[in-house]
């Protein structure tokens, strides 16, 4: 029987793989896009939903691990100026609108 420790690190690092390897080439790609001033579509937004519930997932197992820590710290920064350009870029649009 595997220990439920071993099993939440097997989880999280698994999560931390397909994190790495599918969502933060995509959530890179995003980032860019609204760095530049662009927003978001709705593919995108969906997107970064379900990126927000993966990190979730993964930040309850994180607190029996700290040894992952700095990635998700990391990926979480990312998510969080990704998704403050996107707002912005919304806002900079809906003022235009306005004058």
């Amino acid at each position: 029987m595997i220990s439920s420790d071993r099993k939440g690190k097997g989880t999280l690092h698994a999560l931390l793989v397909h994190s790495g390897n599918t969502q933060l080439p995509r959530l890179l790609k995003i980032h860019k896009k609204v760095s530049c001033g662009c927003q978001m579509d709705e593919a995108d937004v969906t997107f970064m939903r379900e990126v927000c519930q993966v990190t979730g997932t993964m930040k309850s197992l994180m607190d029996a691990h700290p040894d992952y820590h700095d990635f998700l710290s990391r990926y979480i920064s990312l998510i969080r100026e990704t998704t403050s350009l996107a707002l912005a870029n919304e806002l900079a649009v809906g003022a235009s609108f306005k004058t």
